[in-house]
């Protein structure tokens, strides 16, 4: 019995120690599986990252630091897995052992302890498994922030890219222009070469001219030796004579119309091209006979002709100090000959800018020292138009102003233009003239009865009304009156408010044109430094204040100011107009009396007896039409007694002119002493510093002064009265 039952246990032995090899082979086998599970999910990982590395070059310190990682979670796993090949050698010697140990436990007891042990692997199984989850999750996180890093390097790369190409285009403009810049400064230095040879040869016209002028110049210093001996003699012969009381101040006038000499102008070489067109054609004609004299003629060599037309051009006409013909003569006289960087400068460069610019000075009247131009009558800005006064620039500004205005308000109107030109309105307008299409001139008429239609209110329009004759039923003749109507709708609304629109924006656009001439006003005014910007114009000083001293000594004691100028005018204007008239007789009397003859008031009262005794019917009848010396002479002893008369009566002060030395002033007085018409006309002393008031009395009535070229002087004293009647 007992070989029996050790038999019995060592069969029992066998099983149990077969049945946990069975179990520690199939443990080992689930381990591989999830190692091998484990190991492909690697690899297959491993193979994405080197899918990454290779499309991502720049990324490759982050590729190799996963790479790192795995690299550790393998060390990990097969830590793990010896762990576990460990604790599993562990529980089959402890399975071994306490089988031996217990083997006299029941058979339930064996079952429940392996139930324990598989157990206790599946947990640790469990742990293993949730560990590696984990490290593929944080593998994947890694992955999917490698991905967005090389999406970021791919959105960097097309940046980079657009930059280089902005880069290389702006790289190719400033090549372009760099190139153009060059060949402008080349053109340009081309162009300075041909002016030096044009200025070259200017420079040799100049030393000709100053060489005729030098001859001229002692030529006319001869002539005027002799004219002062001539005038001498007449002086001695005056003298022994007997003066009346009314004789001229003028030293006796000789006169020079036989002499016929003439002054050479200094402008004869002025550019063909800057002439006027009526010079060029007097320079064209001094080749024919007919036109310039030939022979023994004072001016057969056409310099007399040649000089007035330079005197038109240079003293009546407006012209300006020209900037580009300044710096080439500048250029010719060697001025900056030490600037080896002037040819980058070149006169053709800036062709036309200073009209362009506006930066005009207008030149004095026979303006020599500096080279002048005329002005052009295209391109002269508007700018510039100031310098022919200010009612010029401000016409000017106007006009241009009010031609945007019309092309502004006919923009508007353009929707209507269009309707009345279409067929809804009008069929086209068929037989309308070009000009007038577009208008709400309607070509649609239909006859229409109209019974108290009166013919008279058609007298200007007779094709728009008719009649015919018919008879009534009671046989008597009846008129029958039809007037033409037009068909065309006209009265839309949108017409309206288009209509209105135009009629707004006009209203705005004139409030708007105030504005603008106030502020062009003070432009102009601003750009030319006048009298009128210095003065100060009082118009009701008392009748009594004529001495200018006593007005330079009230704004000098009152402001602390210097007066430089102070006129006062007073109602003398017959007595100016008698002189004006005067000097005008004296002029005409000068030009009829023979060279040499003296012109004082003896001498021309025998000189015109002596024309008057000799003069026949013909000489009768020229001085009807043309007064002659006796006259003349009997018209200026007429203006010599009523000036003498005008000149002892006592005349009031009518305006007061001053000037002061600066603009601000005139500023500060204006600002200062400036009262309503009103106020000055009542004499209100309490309305302003009593410290003002002239005499201690007296509001004066202080504004700025006029152009001293628009004062009619010699009507300032005109009473309103007197206006109106010329008016």
């Amino acid at each position: 019995m007992d070989q029996k039952e050790s038999s019995r246990r060592s069969s029992k032995q066998k099983k149990g120690s077969s049945s946990s090899r069975e179990n520690a082979s199939d443990n080992e086998r689930d381990g591989a599986d999830i190692t091998d599970k484990y190991a492909s999910e690697i690899l297959e990982s491993q193979g994405r990252l080197d899918k990454y590395t290779a499309e991502n070059d720049h990324l490759l310190d982050e590729v190799s630091n996963l790479r790192l990682q795995i690299r550790e979670m393998k060390n990990d796993r097969s830590e793990l897995v010896r762990a576990h090949h460990e604790s599993m050698s562990l529980l089959a010697q402890v399975s071994e052992e306490k089988l031996v140990e217990f083997k006299s436990k029941s058979e339930l007891e064996a079952l429940e302890s392996k139930s324990a042990q598989e157990e206790a692997l599946r947990t640790v199984l469990e742990m293993m498994e949730k560990d590696c989850e984990d490290r593929v999750a944080e593998l994947d996180a890694e992955l999917a922030r490698v991905e967005t890093d090389r999406e970021r390097a791919i959105r960097l790369q097309l940046e980079a890219a657009a930059k280089a190409a902005e880069e290389s285009a702006r790289k190719q403009e400033v090549e372009e222009a760099a190139r153009l810049a060059l060949q402008k400064l080349v053109q340009e230095r081309q162009e300075k070469s041909q002016e030096i040879g044009h200025l070259t040869e200017r420079e040799e016209q100049l030393k000709n001219e100053l060489e005729r002028t030098k001859k001229l110049a002692e030529m006319e210093k001869n002539a005027a030796v002799q004219a002062a001996e001539a005038i001498a003699e007449i002086e001695e012969s005056a003298e022994s004579s007997t003066t009346p009381l009314v004789e001229s101040k003028r030293p006796p006038v000789v006169s020079r119309r036989g002499i016929k000499t003439y002054q050479e102008s200094p402008f004869l070489d002025d550019p063909f091209n800057d002439m006027t067109y009526g010079r060029r054609i007097a320079l064209k004609l001094q080749n024919y006979s007919w036109y310039q004299p030939r022979g023994t003629h004072w001016d057969f060599n056409g310099l007399g002709l040649q000089s007035a037309w330079a005197h038109f051009e240079h003293s009546v006409l407006p012209r300006y100090i020209s900037k580009a013909l300044a710096s080439r003569k500048n250029a010719s006289v060697g001025l900056d000959d030490d600037d080896d960087d002037d040819w980058l400068y070149s006169p053709g460069q800036n062709k036309g800018s200073q009209e362009r610019k506006g930066d005009l000075q207008r030149a004095e009247p026979g303006e020599s020292e500096s080279p002048t131009k005329l002005y052009s009558t295209l391109s002269t800005p508007l700018s510039q138009m100031g310098d022919f006064g200010l009612g010029v620039g401000l016409y000017f500004s106007s006009l241009r102003a009010i031609a945007l205005i019309s092309l502004v308000a006919g923009l508007i109107n353009l929707p209507n233009i269009l309707y009345f030109a279409s067929d809804v309105y009008s069929a086209n307008q068929p037989d309308v003239n070009f000009l007038l299409k577009g208008s709400a001139l309607c070509t649609e008429q239909v006859w229409v009865p109209c019974p108290t239609c009166p013919i008279d209110k058609y007298e200007n329009s007779r094709d728009r009304i008719a009649g015919t004759t018919t008879v009534t039923p009671d046989g008597e003749l009846q008129t029958l009156m039809f007037a033409m109507k037009n068909t065309c709708d006209g009265a839309t609304m949108n017409v309206g408010i288009v209509n209105l629109a135009t009629l707004g924006f006009i209203v705005l656009a004139t409030i708007a044109l105030s504005a603008y001439q106030k502020r062009k006003v003070v432009e102009f005014d601003e750009q030319e430094q006048t009298a009128q910007d210095y003065s100060i114009e009082i118009s009701n000083p008392p009748k009594d204040a004529t001495e200018p001293e006593e007005w330079k000594k009230f704004f000098e004691s009152r402001f602390g100011v210097h007066t430089t100028c102070c006129t006062v005018t007073i109602d003398n204007d017959l007595l100016v107009k008698a002189l004006a008239e005067r000097r005008e007789v004296l002029h005409q009397i000068e030009e009829k009396i023979k060279e040499g003859a003296a012109a004082n008031t003896l001498s021309l009262s025998e000189y015109a007896a002596k024309v008057e005794h000799r003069r026949g019917l013909i000489g009768y009848i020229k001085s009807r039409i043309s007064p002659g010396i006796p006259e003349l002479v009997d018209r200026l002893t007429v203006l010599n007694q009523k000036i003498q008369g005008l000149a002892q009566q006592n005349y009031r002060a009518t305006k007061v002119f001053c000037t002061f030395e600066t603009e601000s002033m005139q500023r500060d007085i204006i600002s200062e002493m400036k009262v309503g018409p009103m106020t000055a006309h009542m004499n209100s002393v309490h309305a302003i510093n009593p410290n003002l008031l002239f005499r201690g009395e007296i509001v004066l009535d202080v504004r700025e002064a006029e152009e001293p070229s628009t004062i009619r002087w010699m009507d300032l004293d005109v009473s309103w009265s007197n206006k109106m009647k010329q008016l």
